[in-house]
């Protein structure tokens, strides 16, 4: 969507999840560590967290480097991991948010592993809202699972197993989609 015009293809885009590839580079940047992200969503204001070396963090950090042939993101990052890095992201230099296409992020947030990884998706939301400062374009909205014993409304990235997003995203295809001339 942002790198190869392809919006211009869609009526309307709905994400089940923000995305933990927004600033990979910043990510996998232990001097990154302090930096607090805030939750990208509209209808809640959980508080700032920052990242820690704990199991959630490592485990996106593995991640990175599995998917992406590398092996220093739990380390501090050669320059040319870094610019990999950089490249690899959602956020990138050559990134295009300026598309005119209606969008929708229904997240889950977690207190206890919201945005372990600085770079998450917050980035991402960030460069959409830049370019749409309004919020006639894109909107994003999320459940907060509760701490236990209490049911969670989500569980890491399946927000629509809370039953008012679920039911907000088809009403928000409904109302966006168009359909396909025959």
């Amino acid at each position: 969507m942002t790198r190869y015009g392809l919006t211009s293809r869609l009526d309307y885009i709905v994400l089940g999840a923000s995305s933990p590839f927004g600033r990979i580079d910043l990510g996998c940047d232990r001097s990154q560590e302090a930096t607090l992200v805030a939750a990208p969503c509209d209808n809640v204001t959980p508080p700032q967290v920052g990242v820690t070396d704990d199991t959630n963090g490592a485990a996106a950090q593995n991640a990175f480097d599995k998917w992406l042939s590398t092996s220093s993101c739990l380390q501090q990052p050669t320059s040319d991991e870094a610019r990999l890095f950089a490249r690899s992201s959602v956020v990138a230099p050559d990134a295009d948010f300026t598309f005119a296409t209606p969008l929708t992020t229904y997240d889950c947030i977690d207190a206890a592993t919201l945005n372990v990884v600085p770079g998450g998706g917050h980035y991402v939301h960030d460069a959409l809202r830049a370019n749409d400062p309004t919020a006639s374009r894109f909107k994003a909205s999320c459940a907060v699972s509760a701490p236990a014993p209490a049911a969670p409304a989500c569980t890491g990235e399946e927000v629509f197993e809370d039953a008012t997003m679920k039911q907000a995203a088809i009403e928000d295809m409904d109302q966006h989609c168009v359909a396909l001339a025959r």
